[in-house]
């Protein structure tokens, strides 16, 4: 990732599925967030603060890349993003909308990330979501809705069986990109390899339809045409799954192609 090259790997280990194994990243700052209390999908008051004494005290830049554990702590991106001080869109790849109001009022959680950063961040612009599932964005109320630019599962899978069609999803976040007042601004891009379907890999929640070669072009158009402030990954296997050795490799190895691919 050349236009990162300056800002070392981060790994945030919560589950303890990367206990051992940061070495697979190369240098990176190895952050272990494993004992801290009130993480598991809600990110308490308590526990956020805990997590931004981590951040400054490894020096953890929000530029470069974030390995962030399963899908249950995505809200990671809303905590590291929300330290970026220059206008920026935020791009994010996901199965789910992540725009849902907590339980919990306007605590952080893996389901309302987008939303919290939406509302915390003078420096975000712009949100687009890729992948999402178009019956969970329905279910949101207009006002979360239209919080976002959605380019929904849809629109990856009508056309794949006719590829004289091109890359639709291409030319739609093209047109995205290129709204008034944002078409210069860098990117900040977070994936939760939900949004892959399950024949690529094994998340510990329920996957969409794109294809690995779908959501690499994906990045690669963006790397292509905006400079990238950060990739954060998230959407490992559980520890509970009982094939999960196989699928921690096959998502170490994903991790690594999509960074590549950026």
């Amino acid at each position: 990732m050349s236009m990162m090259e300056n800002d070392r790997t981060a790994v945030f280990n919560f589950s303890g599925i990367y206990t051992g194994r940061d070495h697979e990243y190369g240098p990176c700052s190895y952050i272990d967030c494993s004992h801290i209390t009130g993480t598991d999908c809600i990110c308490d008051d308590h526990a956020r603060a805990d997590i931004e004494k981590l951040i400054r005290e490894r020096d953890v830049s929000p530029y470069g890349v974030h390995i962030i554990d399963n899908g249950n702590y995505h809200y990671m991106s809303a905590i590291l993003a929300a330290m970026i001080e220059e206008p920026f869109v935020l791009i994010y790849l996901d199965h789910h909308p992540d725009l849902k109001p907590s339980v919990f009022g306007d605590v952080l959680s893996c389901g309302s990330w987008v939303r919290n950063l939406h509302m915390e961040s003078r420096h975000l612009k712009k949100v687009i979501g890729i992948g999402i599932d178009p019956g969970l964005m329905s279910e949101l109320d207009d006002e979360d809705r239209e919080r976002i630019s959605c380019i929904d599962e849809r629109v990856y899978t009508s056309t794949r069986e006719d590829m004289t069609c091109g890359y639709p999803y291409l030319e739609e976040l093209s047109l995205l990109m290129e709204d008034e007042g944002i078409r210069d601004l860098p990117v900040y891009i977070s994936v939760d390899k939900d949004v892959l379907n399950a024949d690529e890999m094994t998340c510990n929640w329920d996957q969409g339809q794109m294809t690995l070669s779908e959501l690499k072009i994906t990045l690669e158009f963006i790397k292509k045409n905006r400079r990238i402030l950060a990739i954060d990954l998230c959407g490992e296997a559980s520890l509970s799954d009982p094939d999960f050795e196989k699928a921690r490799k096959i998502s170490a190895l994903i991790n690594r192609e999509l960074l590549n691919a950026c």
